[in-house]
């Protein structure tokens, strides 16, 4: 049974949390853990699942996020579903970014670059910065720290590298392919007959 401190302090919390989150450069990391300690701390209102959520999406950790937002209790409205299929939307695309991408980098990025990146995002995501923090925000920075390692395994060593651009290359043909309704890229070579895009090289 919660006492009325308990109660008094989880309220408390969850009123900093929500003055937190109406400046315009929350910490949000900070809100996440003051919803957190409320929840634990026997305060389950939709609107502490729905603010800690919110924030949950903008640290990237949309597993979590959107276990928050289906424990909310309240009518799915349409701007509720919305937010649900906003935030799907943002995993997916976390979850197809290449190693380019994951380390915030173009494809033309040098070795140091890569390293410096993978670098800067260790101090962000290594699992040792946050053992101090609720289990599920654990997992979710390790999983990030995860990918980050292993783009920068791909990247640094040139054969891999060298392997994965070539296949960057053939996505990107293959997404031409699809653009243009299943039908390959060619050009007019110097005869009448359309040159299948594989052969277009030899009339270059």
């Amino acid at each position: 049974m919660k006492t009325d401190s308990e109660e008094e302090t989880a309220l408390l919390l969850v009123l900093r949390a929500e003055a937190n989150g109406a400046t315009e450069e929350p910490p949000n990391m900070e809100i996440v853990l003051d919803c957190s300690k409320a929840i634990e701390k026997g305060l389950e209102g939709w609107k502490v699942y729905m603010l800690r959520g919110k924030h949950l999406v903008k640290l990237g950790i949309f597993d979590a996020a959107l276990k928050d937002f289906e424990t909310v209790k309240v009518k799915k409205s349409e701007a509720f579903l919305k937010i649900i299929e906003d935030t799907k939307a943002l995993q997916k695309e976390w979850e197809d970014k290449r190693h380019y991408e994951i380390l915030g980098l173009e494809q033309t990025a040098t070795k140091v670059e890569i390293i410096k990146s993978f670098r800067d995002l260790s101090m962000a995501f290594h699992p040792d910065r946050h053992r101090d923090k609720p289990e599920f925000l654990q997992e979710a920075f390790e999983e990030k720290y995860k990918k980050v390692v292993n783009a920068k395994l791909i990247l640094v060593d040139e054969e891999n590298r060298r392997n994965y651009d070539e296949e960057l290359r053939h996505q990107k043909e293959y997404d031409q392919w699809e653009r243009n309704g299943g039908q390959w890229y060619y050009q007019e070579p110097p005869r009448q007959q359309p040159v299948h895009w594989k052969q277009r090289r030899q009339y270059n």
